[in-house]
């Protein structure tokens, strides 16, 4: 007796069915996934900038001698109208990231150091607007004024209001350009010497709507302060320096809209 193979095959309609199902399912999956290694990748390379940015500090601070680095530095005089100890910081500084990274001689302009003025667009924390050194005044120099490292990221230290300031893009050139993504802005902090969020000793940046923003700051002289009020790092603002307090979160890897979640998880 013979029996025949039964040959089980599909048909084209179940074939075509099947690759559909596949492509809505990959079309849901594959932003996603594309989307939390792109964050990672951020994540990894904040961490690799913040240490960086501490190492200059440390060494600066051994090279100079200077106890308290950062707030001996920032200690302007208002007689004399000056910072008695701003070339020898931001020389020190400029020494180091050169001796570091082997870059070209840095230009010297309003007693800091920069390899490049930044021309390219760098966003807010939401993507909703273009951000600009004007915005958020004196400690976004740090971040239009900047140099170049040997990986490509770009830091800078700056001095002014009596701070210390970091500015960090943790990609360079690289997109987003977007601050609380990959440009960030820190203050040294005066007692350590450590990195630490520019929102200093007013807390925990804050939720402003639009419209309490408004009324909040509308006794205020300068757009400047109004932007900053609250130190904005969230996906509902409008204020053109919105991301400018993403520092403290991404210090304390803390998600600005959700607690449970970590900060470069809900990067928006």
């Amino acid at each position: 007796m013979f029996f025949k193979n039964k040959v089980i095959a599909f048909t084209i309609a179940e074939i075509i069915v099947t690759i559909g199902i596949i492509g809505v399912v990959a079309s849901m999956t594959i932003p996603s996934i594309i989307s939390k290694y792109k964050h990672k990748v951020l994540e990894t390379q904040f961490k690799k900038s913040i240490s960086t940015a501490q190492t200059i500090i440390n060494l600066a601070k051994s090279e100079t001698g200077i106890d308290r680095f950062a707030k001996s530095c920032a200690v302007f005089d208002t007689k004399a109208n000056k910072y008695h100890l701003l070339d020898s910081c931001t020389d020190a500084l400029a020494k180091q990231i050169l001796q570091t990274y082997k870059k070209n001689k840095s230009s010297h302009v309003w007693g800091n150091k920069y390899d490049i003025v930044r021309t390219d667009e760098i966003r807010t924390y939401n993507n909703l607007k273009k951000s600009t050194s004007t915005h958020s005044a004196g400690i976004s120099y740090p971040i239009f004024y900047t140099r170049a490292l040997g990986d490509g990221s770009y830091l800078n230290f700056w001095i002014i209001e009596s701070k210390m300031y970091v500015g960090i893009d943790v990609n360079g050139a690289q997109k987003p350009n977007q601050l609380g993504h990959d440009v960030f802005i820190f203050v040294v902090n005066k007692e350590k010497d450590t990195l630490t969020d520019t929102t200093v000793a007013h807390g925990k940046p804050t939720n402003y709507t639009d419209d309490e923003r408004e009324q909040a700051t509308a006794h205020l002289e300068n757009s400047y302060s109004a932007n900053r009020y609250g130190n904005p790092c969230f996906t509902n603002s409008t204020s053109p320096s919105n991301g400018i307090g993403c520092s403290y979160f991404a210090l304390r890897d803390e998600c600005p809209n959700n607690p449970r979640q970590k900060y470069f998880e809900c990067l928006p």
